[in-house]
């Protein structure tokens, strides 16, 4: 276990580009300092990193990408704010905005850590090669997974579109503060399906779902990307693990 005592002050300073939902962006915090108090046993104020939220009242990515243009120079601009704020790193703790990830990383001369990329490295170490995903129309229909999976041969196995547009609706109701049981049993059907197919786990790859689905609702493993993504980003405070997140590479 890390001194926090001694280390502290060696700790970097986390930039977070949230928003994407607000709420998510609320549990994604509170995981960050729950790892710090279970890993590190995180008593006093100081034992903290310093972080610095930058909320955006982002355009609906949710169904479809309309607002392209807008949506850059947000992203864009958030990140130079929190450049200037002299964070040490970035994260985006929302799967959909990833696919605009090379314009935040273009934008700065920090890393920005991706929470696709590190999901996946959690698949790999995992050892699984049959993957559901739950996520967005937007990140369904652009791929973001499978062009990390691809690499490595793991199959993604994805809803058909009834379940697709079901799973927006939970997503939707997530966003308008509504959390109804008859959602998790909708979520619970589209898992049995996807499992039916080979599925062999889950990645809750919309990080409004963490919100409503928890680990026992689902039959398999669930890979939730708010809890990677804190971690990961836990351990670039501390250099615990190399990451080569600031080379430009295109997804």
């Amino acid at each position: 276990m890390l001194s926090l005592k001694s280390d502290s002050q060696l700790m970097k300073k986390i930039g977070i580009i949230g928003g994407m939902g607000p709420e998510s962006t609320i549990f994604f915090y509170r995981e960050i300092i729950k790892i710090f108090q279970k890993k590190f046993n995180a008593k006093y104020d100081s034992d903290y990193p310093e972080m610095f939220i930058c909320n955006l009242p982002m355009p609906d990515m949710v169904n479809k990408i309309s607002n392209e243009k807008i949506i850059k120079k947000m992203l864009s601009d958030s990140a130079k704010k929190l450049e200037m704020l002299e964070m040490d790193f970035i994260v985006i703790p929302c799967n959909t905005i990833h696919l605009f990830y090379n314009t935040v990383k273009k934008s700065v001369s920090i890393p920005v850590l991706n929470i696709i990329e590190e999901t996946t490295k959690k698949i790999i170490a995992s050892g699984y090669k049959k993957v559901g995903l739950f996520a967005t129309e937007v990140t369904y229909k652009n791929n973001l997974y499978g062009k990390f999976f691809e690499k490595y041969n793991i199959e993604l196995i994805v809803p058909n579109k009834g379940d697709k547009k079901q799973i927006t609706k939970v997503i939707m109701n997530i966003l308008n503060g509504r959390k109804f049981s008859e959602d998790k049993g909708t979520i619970r059907k589209i898992t049995e399906k996807l499992i039916n197919r080979g599925a062999e786990c889950i990645i809750l790859g919309c990080t409004d779902l963490p919100v409503l689905i928890k680990k026992k609702d689902i039959n398999v493993e669930l890979f939730d990307t708010i809890k990677i993504l804190a971690d990961s980003a836990v351990k670039f405070c501390f250099n615990i693990e190399s990451q080569n997140n600031n080379k430009k590479e295109k997804v």
